[in-house]
């Protein structure tokens, strides 16, 4: 995929459409979950998914990957607030 800007709408379009896979994956098997379904579900159009994203499985890794992210980021975070707090010796 071509490199996307980062921008406040790009940002907001590609959280809704993870939102809208993950309130999918929720109701029925992945297997039957279309683009169409989630750019129902996101309000998007079509050629707007497409333009971040090739198929389902493309936003689902992304979104796999971002919330692994997310939980290091999480975990490390916690990590210095313990260690700084000195409930945690090295």
């Amino acid at each position: 995929m071509p490199e996307t800007k980062n921008n406040r709408r790009v940002r907001f379009t590609r959280s809704a459409l993870r939102e809208a896979l993950i309130d999918l994956i929720l109701e029925k098997p992945l297997v039957s979950i279309t683009v169409k379904d989630i750019c129902a579900r996101a309000d998007i159009n079509r050629s707007t998914f497409y333009l971040h994203f090739k198929d389902v499985t493309d936003i689902l890794r992304t979104t796999e990957d971002e919330i692994g992210r997310a939980s290091c980021r999480e975990r490390d975070s916690l990590s210095t607030f313990w260690s700084r707090s000195g409930a945690i010796r090295a």
